[in-house]
């Protein structure tokens, strides 16, 4: 599966839920904890996680721990590593103040 463009919201939905919009603290909460459900359901270990996306053990616990904001790199790494369509990864289905 190729994880760009194949989201499971059409675009109509999108565009109705887009109305919502988040402070950065908020989106970095709900990215956090889907992103620990993830790699829990998916079995890894944040050591094999880290090393599978590419950074260090730290800095994927800051991610974890929201207190950093994720960069492009990561994110799409993320998305191939799991298999999951990046959009869903960033979505929440409004912008960030």
């Amino acid at each position: 599966m190729f994880p760009f463009g194949n989201s499971s919201k059409s675009r109509e939905e999108k565009t109705n839920l887009r109305q919502t919009t988040y402070s950065e603290k908020e989106w970095l909460d709900i990215f956090a904890d889907n992103l620990i459900e993830m790699i829990e359901e998916q079995g890894y270990t944040q050591t094999e996680f880290a090393k599978a996306v590419g950074v260090s053990k730290p800095t994927l616990n800051r991610y974890l721990r929201k207190e950093r904001m994720p960069n492009i790199k990561f994110i799409i790494n993320v998305s191939y590593e799991l298999n999951v369509d990046f959009m869903d990864l960033i979505d929440f289905g409004g912008r960030i103040e």
